[in-house]
């Protein structure tokens, strides 16, 4: 880190910044319909998520009906995928101007200059978690799939939290990992949650 920046790492981020995905993302949002390729995931990153993937239990998985193709697989030399929808799921969601379900929208994201941060972020992590949801009638947490982007059994595919903090912020990038022939892992959304100052 240089001089510059020793004291603000939201400054360090931003000399870090790819400036291809950064213009890119600075086109209007809403009609960007180029699919992104930030790169290929590095080894620190993939071999987090090999690991995560490989404390999952043979019964979590079982229980959704899904077989150990779901969870026993590498991730490495994944490619890094940035969707148009994703780009504006999160801009509409979390942007300066989004509009998106007014009410819900946040502004979190609100200097552009974050969206240039997600390679950099995924590739530089704190924190990996596996995305879990509630089952509204066991009340239990169960693995949280995405039917989107299926793998190679054509079941669903896992959902991970890649998380990084950013000055006073935990920056959060939601990821699926499908198994299959692509090697993609699809950027879902991405957002920033204010860290809670313990009293």
């Amino acid at each position: 880190m240089d001089d510059e920046c020793k004291s603000n790492i939201v400054c360090f981020f931003r000399k870090v910044i790819d400036d291809k995905i950064q213009k890119d993302i600075n086109k209007d949002t809403n009609y960007m319909t180029d699919t992104l390729h930030l790169g290929i995931l590095n080894d620190f990153t993939a071999l987090g998520i090999d690991a995560l993937l490989n404390k999952v239990s043979t019964e979590e998985f079982e229980k959704l009906g899904l077989d150990s193709k779901t969870i026993n697989f590498s991730v490495l030399n994944y490619n890094i995928i940035l969707p148009a929808h994703a780009v504006r799921h999160i801009y509409n969601g979390h942007g300066a101007k989004g509009y998106g379900r007014e009410r819900f929208t946040d502004h979190n994201m609100s200097d552009e200059l974050d969206y240039g941060n997600l390679y950099y972020v995924l590739q530089n992590h704190d924190n990996i978690k596996i995305s879990r949801i509630k089952n509204k009638k066991t009340e239990s947490l169960e693995l949280n799939l995405d039917m989107q982007y299926q793998g190679s059994n054509g079941k669903g595919s896992i959902v991970l939290e890649i998380e990084k903090i950013v000055d006073e912020y935990w920056f959060i990038i939601i990821v699926v990992v499908p198994n299959n022939k692509k090697k993609q892992l699809m950027i879902k959304t991405a957002y920033k949650k204010k860290i809670k100052k313990e009293l």
